[in-house]
């Protein structure tokens, strides 16, 4: 499942049974499953003027946030916290977003990212 083009990746989160984050040509989105009907419901990332085609993909042990690397040699830090499924007419107060990447590029692209916690400061 994707927006309007491929999914590369796909990580379910680690704390949470109904929830997964796609990423692929352009977009990266966060869906949730509704357990009393069997519908998905997706949130694109508010991405900014990024256009990426994003290769890779890991989910931090909290749950907070998703790195995604892409052909262009970035890594990109995503906030992936949402709201539960709401109505049609409710608005979402918690949208998933940009938090932000790395300057200095790998020149081949990124194909594997992995998320590693820093024992002296507790930070992914």
């Amino acid at each position: 499942p994707a927006s309007s083009d491929f999914s590369h990746c796909i990580k379910w989160l680690n704390k949470r049974n109904d929830r997964f984050v796609t990423c692929g040509n352009f977009h990266v989105r966060v869906w949730q499953i509704c357990t009393s009907t069997p519908k998905l419901h997706p949130i694109d990332v508010s991405m900014g003027s990024i256009r990426r085609v994003m290769q890779c993909l890991c989910i931090s042990d909290d749950d907070s946030f998703a790195f995604a690397g892409n052909k262009t040699g970035e890594i990109i830090k995503i906030n992936i916290e949402r709201d539960e499924i709401k109505t049609f007419d409710e608005p979402e107060i918690c949208h998933p977003s940009l938090m932000g990447y790395n300057k200095d590029r790998f020149s081949k692209g990124v194909k594997a990212v992995a998320c590693v916690v820093n024992p002296s400061t507790g930070n992914t």
